[in-house]
């Protein structure tokens, strides 16, 4: 699993870096016409492997915390719907890919939302 876990972190970086510039992101940035079919309550109390997910897939680019020198912005805090952050893992925008099923299981992405629920990044 340990192994997966790295490949699946590597394969990430290769994809791109994510992230933007700050300017027009926040509620409503991914534009909202698909928010709905990603609509309901984190179905995850799973915290610890949610932060497993973002350590494989997220932290990569969402370092610091700052969203300074390039890297993308910070997640922590953030409070995003949890349908809004769905969106963004799942379809990507700008420099950000998207995070199929395929590649992140809808029952990590659910603990990943445990866990951004547990920093502030999401608001349940």
């Amino acid at each position: 699993m340990k192994k997966f876990g790295m490949v699946m972190a590597a394969a990430t970086l290769m994809l791109g870096a994510c992230g933007g510039s700050g300017e027009g992101e926040g509620e409503g940035s991914s534009g909202g016409e698909h928010v709905a079919s990603y609509e309901g309550a984190v179905t995850s109390t799973d915290v610890a492997s949610g932060q497993e997910a973002y350590t494989n897939f997220c932290s990569g680019c969402h370092q610091d915390g700052t969203g300074g020198d390039g890297a993308a912005p910070a997640v922590n805090g953030i409070g995003w719907t949890p349908a809004h952050m769905r969106q963004q893992i799942r379809e990507g925008e700008g420099r950000m890919p998207a995070f199929n099923a395929s590649v992140l299981p809808d029952d990590q992405l659910e603990a990943l939302m445990a866990y951004l629920v547990s920093t502030g990044g999401v608001t349940n």
